[in-house]
């Protein structure tokens, strides 16, 4: 983004994109996940052209917040919310970012997170996500 081609930084604040609380910013390139208050800054350093990042920022609900199929780079479109939960709209990981021992269930199968950070879990085209 830089016309010479050199580095470029800066950072981002979830609340100036409207979020309150807690949220998750989840990065698709490097698959790193973190906890963060809205009002925090994420300093972001793209030391050449040839270094990208792609963020996911959700808000947590209930000690966890959705990503959705993780190795997909629109990863909040592949889901769908419903009355019984999510719907997944394609096969592969389906991750969410967790504090420590909030569960994620993929028709009836458990998973707790054993500390903060990314939960993936395998997932089939039109499963049940809670």
């Amino acid at each position: 983004i830089d016309a010479e081609e050199g580095a470029v930084s800066g950072a981002i604040c979830p609340a100036e994109l409207g979020f309150d609380g807690e949220v998750a910013i989840y990065e698709y390139f490097t698959k790193e996940a973190k906890i963060v208050g809205a009002a925090d800054k994420l300093a972001i350093d793209l030391p050449n052209p040839d270094v990208f990042r792609l963020y996911v920022i959700a808000k947590l609900e209930n000690g966890k917040a959705v990503i959705g199929a993780s190795e997909k780079m629109i990863a909040p479109g592949t889901y769908e919310k419903t009355e019984d939960g999510l719907r997944a709209l394609c096969d592969g990981k389906f991750s969410v970012v967790a504090k420590a021992g909030a569960e994620i269930t993929v028709n009836g199968k458990t998973t707790v997170a054993e500390k903060d950070g990314l939960i993936t879990v395998d997932i089939k085209k039109y499963d049940i996500i809670k």
